[in-house]
């Protein structure tokens, strides 16, 4: 008897303590465990991880307890009944309402981002499927919990999102309005592999509906890329696009994601088309990337991309000399070669020297070995040298278009050596420029006097309710003007004139770091680091009859950090890790701690 009192009690104890472990027994008690936290959570919630897993475990016939606790007001308990009714996948569609009164319950704090709506990628069915769309259509992205529903429909999917698209013309939605649904027929082609020529025919049949909208039709003719590979729908993709010209954008997307060779003819036209207006001032609308994943391309389209190699923007010569080493252009390479030997811009140079790899080129050897010993630049001589080496025991680069490799690169070139704090101060000591010529904004003396309206209000009002004036960080007094820049990271920056009796005008939309006078001109120090974007840029200023002549002089490694002038004219710049020296009359050189790297 007494032996079996001690183990009753034992028995006790090890429940007691399996509780107080984690190791709850039964769904309410499991839930019981969930901790009360008052403050805001993120992601899934906090719980003991056993509990979690017991609680997963018990898969629909957990369903209602969770919706109960995911319905309460403690966000901790919410967040942790949210996740895991996510994660149970032996619903049905009987368990839709449950789940929909979870979500709209919840989906205030969070837009699309409500974990359960994954759930319902379980579910299935016409109202599951009906209910994500129409959320999808709510909150017009995919990159969220409603787009991970849809990955987990698949196939299955895709009638609900053609059910989507049907917006006649009494419907009010925009494109935007469809972004989300766009992007889930992209997810469902590029991540899922999906291809259903059966589906993109019925997108077909949408697109040709006379009475469905221009912005529902240009979703659907970009997902039908997502979907096929079909040649006879390019073909049609192609055909319609040329009979109806506002959709060539939308046609020219989906034939590049389906591999047809019959885009080509639109990246002709688009590139004959700025080359006419004059070359465009940016990449961004430019079809380089997409050229180069495109592989082989016409002699006549090659001819074109070589045109861009003059262009005034040195961002459009790097990409279009990076493209025509991608697309096998065998005919540029006596045009690459001469953007090779540039000492005013390591990213034209590197552009040259890599394409002429992916080409082979062996008649370029000189020119790249000359980088390889002269570039003021040491990461670009080195990674000339190994160019010259792989040249030399004919190992060629893929010609396999990987965008990544580029950013990869660049950060790789971007990568200066240390210039310890002592270096700073005892070999580059400041010298200091009278107040009457140049002020720096403190924040007990701003620089008030130089005030101007924020730019973007100009042209982007609704983004500036409250009228804003900025107040710049420094200002430069050059030929009677004076110069006053500011720079606001991602948001922008820009350098303003202000002449006498007269208002102030923007002469360079750039992140200014800092403005020198030098002789007869003025240099901006200019950049920005953001994401893997990391660039710096020297402007050159002059005054002309006509006004301000402003144009790019020489590439900095990177975004400038700092720079000061140095008691010879020259100006020591930091970048990054590293610093590097600018003299107006001697170009850029990598700084180092050798007493004789300031005699230039």
């Amino acid at each position: 008897m007494r032996w079996i009192i001690w183990a009753g009690l034992i028995c006790v104890m090890m429940m007691s303590h399996a509780v107080r472990a984690g190791q709850c027994q039964g769904i309410e008690q499991c839930i019981a465990q969930i901790p009360y936290i008052q403050e805001n959570v993120r992601g899934r919630g906090k719980v003991d991880k056993s509990v979690r897993e017991r609680l997963r475990a018990y898969g629909r016939e957990a369903l209602l307890p969770l919706a109960q606790v995911a319905q309460e007001s403690n966000p901790n308990r919410q967040a942790v009944a949210d996740s895991l009714i996510a994660q149970i996948q032996d619903l049905q569609e009987e368990d839709f309402e449950v789940i929909q009164s979870v979500i709209k319950h919840n989906r205030s704090y969070e837009l699309g981002g409500v974990w359960s709506y994954r759930a319902l990628g379980y579910v299935g069915g016409k109202k599951a499927g009906t209910f994500l769309v129409n959320e999808l259509k709510r909150v017009q992205t995919a990159s969220n919990q409603i787009g991970a529903a849809f990955m987990r429909l698949g196939v299955d999917g895709i009638p609900f999102l053609i059910e989507g698209l049907r917006c006649f013309d009494s419907c009010k939605e925009d494109e935007e309005t469809f972004d989300g649904i766009g992007e889930v027929f992209y997810m469902l082609g590029n991540e899922l592999n999906i291809v259903d020529a059966k589906y993109a025919k019925q997108l077909i049949k949408l697109i040709k509906n006379d009475k469905v909208t221009d912005a529902a039709k240009h979703v659907a003719m970009s997902a039908i890329g997502d979907i096929t590979q079909d040649p006879k729908i390019a073909q049609w993709v192609y055909d319609y696009a040329i009979a109806h010209p506002k959709f060539v954008d939308s046609a020219t997307e989906s034939l590049q994601t389906m591999k047809s060779p019959l885009v080509e003819y639109f990246y002709l036209a688009q590139l004959s088309k700025e080359i006419e207006a004059g070359f465009p001032s940016s990449v961004y609308q430019l079809p380089f990337s997409d050229l180069a994943r495109l592989g082989k391309v016409s002699e006549k389209t090659g001819s074109k991309v070589v045109a861009f190699l003059q262009a005034p923007s040195w961002e459009v010569r790097v990409e279009a000399a990076l493209s025509l080493g991608y697309i096998g252009y065998h005919q540029g390479i006596s045009e690459l070669i001469t953007l090779v030997d540039n000492p005013y811009d390591w990213r034209q140079s590197y552009a040259g020297i890599k394409a002429l790899h992916l080409l082979s080129a062996k008649s370029a050897l000189a020119a790249i070995e000359r980088v390889a010993q002269t570039h003021w630049y040491a990461p670009l001589r080195q990674y000339a040298h190994e160019v010259v080496t792989a040249l030399n025991l004919d190992t060629p680069l893929s010609a396999s278009y990987q965008k990544q490799d580029i950013s990869e690169d660049f950060l790789r070139l971007m990568a200066l050596a240390q210039v310890p704090p002592i270096c700073h101060t005892h070999f580059f000591e400041k010298e200091l420029e009278s107040i009457e010529v140049k002020k720096y904004a403190t924040k007990t003396q701003p620089l008030a006097e130089y005030s101007y309206p924020e730019p973007v209000c100009a042209y982007e009002p609704e983004f500036c309710e409250v009228p804003r004036n900025i107040v710049p960080t420094v200002a430069a007094k050059f030929q009677g003007q004076w110069l006053a820049g500011d720079s606001r990271g991602e948001f922008g920056g820009e350098l303003m004139s202000f002449a006498t009796d007269s208002k102030a005008h923007i002469i360079l939309k750039e992140n200014i770091e800092d403005v020198y006078v030098i002789g007869d001109y003025a240099y901006a120090i200019t950049g920005l680091a953001h994401g893997v974007s990391n660039l710096g840029m020297i402007f050159k200023i002059q005054m002309t009859k006509q006004g301000f002549v402003i144009v790019p002089f020489y590439r900095l490694p990177g975004a400038p950090n700092a720079s000061w002038k140095l008691n010879d004219g020259a100006i020591f710049i930091k970048v990054g890790a590293g610093a590097v020296i600018f003299h107006p009359e001697t170009g850029l050189k990598v700084a180092d701690c050798d007493e004789q790297s300031v005699q230039l």
